[in-house]
């Protein structure tokens, strides 16, 4: 499943508290707010050919799915936020499991201007590593810069697969071999 962002039309920006689609919902937990709903077409922003979200400067982004269930981060494309904000950006990706484990990956956003001086898409794709499957939730923290300053950044096109659920199959293929191991355990008792 593709998130796309595609709400916004051509020329038009939205801010907002939070974003749902396709079942997984986009909000800062920390400081309600911070984005913005990014039609394409504007000049100075990232250009994909597509609507996206942005990340204000400061905010943090957390996804989970809208009802609870486990999902993994196959991948996603990033780019800077404008060029008044030309840096790089490294991003952290924080992944938490059910029992309180977590995986973290650290990705960094070319600067948005060397990508279009180098003729660049403006959006990278990043792939998280295997780790980030069966999470419930992932956060977004975009570093602190030399200066002091969190810079923004946008997101756009994040590819979530599911959980795959056994099949009857393996299930019954698992249930035989519970029972072999129960007889063979019987087995050893009684000699």
């Amino acid at each position: 499943m593709t998130i796309t962002f595609n709400v916004m039309a051509p020329g038009n920006v939205a801010g907002t508290t939070q974003y749902s689609e396709s079942g997984m919902t986009f909000w800062n937990p920390y400081n309600p707010g911070g984005f913005a709903l990014t039609g394409a077409g504007i000049s100075g922003d990232p250009q994909d050919g597509t609507a996206y979200l942005q990340v204000g400067g400061g905010s943090d982004l957390s996804f989970t799915p809208t009802s609870p269930q486990y999902f993994g981060l196959v991948s996603f494309d990033a780019a800077g936020l404008n060029v008044s904000m030309p840096g790089p950006v490294t991003l952290e990706f924080v992944g938490y499991y059910a029992m309180g484990g977590r995986v973290t990956n650290y990705f960094t956003i070319a600067s948005f201007l060397a990508r279009e001086a180098s003729q660049l898409p403006d959006f990278q794709t990043f792939y998280p590593d295997s780790q980030f499957q069966s999470v419930y939730r992932i956060d977004v923290f975009a570093e602190q810069t030399a200066n002091g300053t969190i810079p923004g950044w946008s997101l756009d096109n994040v590819v979530i697969s599911g959980v795959p659920e056994p099949s009857c199959g393996a299930l019954a293929v698992l249930a035989a071999l519970c029972g072999l191991g129960r007889a063979w355990v019987r087995g050893r008792r009684t000699e």
